[in-house]
């Protein structure tokens, strides 16, 4: 059978009908939802651990400053918008003596993982690969540009005991910037343990 819709010249078999309704619908899906793939490595040990947190504060930057390009403007939209994800898991944002501490990072051209470790001055902790013990599949060695990151560092021993990272696109708009980061962060926080 051979379908002529009104406006259209081209004969459309229902078999083409239902390949152009998939394909649709992975746009919608995928494009139009703005669908984000994001990772999160943890310390298998840390979900016990984690269960004893209750309070956090972010890590200050080198020097006291964050010197990043663009990093004032987009801090204070990271900081804003986790403290308020963390808050709505019960965590407490406390200045003096925090159980854990926040970092974020966002890069801008590809960057290996030693250099974005050593921005805060933490360890991978003995969870990581070439630590010892296991790691996620979405593991890279080098994180490309437009990779956004979220940490959790342990106060006492300065470990990473947590990962979320993502890749974004209008990170650079502020315009976008709030609807995207809302989204990102949220989902990467889904899997942190709750106190």
């Amino acid at each position: 059978m051979t379908l002529v819709l009104p406006g259209n010249t081209m004969p459309q078999t229902p078999f083409l009908r239902v390949g152009l309704f998939l394909a649709l619908l992975g746009w919608l899906v995928t494009g139009c939802g703005g669908t984000r793939r994001v990772f999160t490595h943890y310390d298998p040990a840390a979900a016990s651990l984690a269960s004893g947190y209750r309070t956090f504060d972010w890590m200050t930057p080198p020097g006291g400053e964050d010197l990043r390009p663009g990093a004032a403007d987009l801090a204070a939209d990271v900081m804003r918008i986790t403290d308020a994800a963390l808050a709505a898991k019960g965590y407490n944002r406390l200045d003096a003596a925090p159980e854990f501490h926040m970092g974020w990072h966002y890069v801008t051209e590809p960057t290996h993982v030693t250099t974005i470790n050593s921005y805060y001055e933490y360890t991978w902790g003995r969870w990581f690969p070439g630590g010892g013990v296991s790691y996620g599949a979405g593991y890279r060695s080098e994180f490309p540009a437009g990779t956004f990151i979220l940490d959790a560092v342990d106060a006492a021993t300065r470990e990473l005991i947590w990962r979320g990272f993502a890749q974004v696109t209008s990170i650079d708009d502020p315009l976008k910037r709030d609807e995207e980061l809302t989204t990102v962060i949220a989902r990467m926080l889904l899997r942190f343990p709750r106190p």
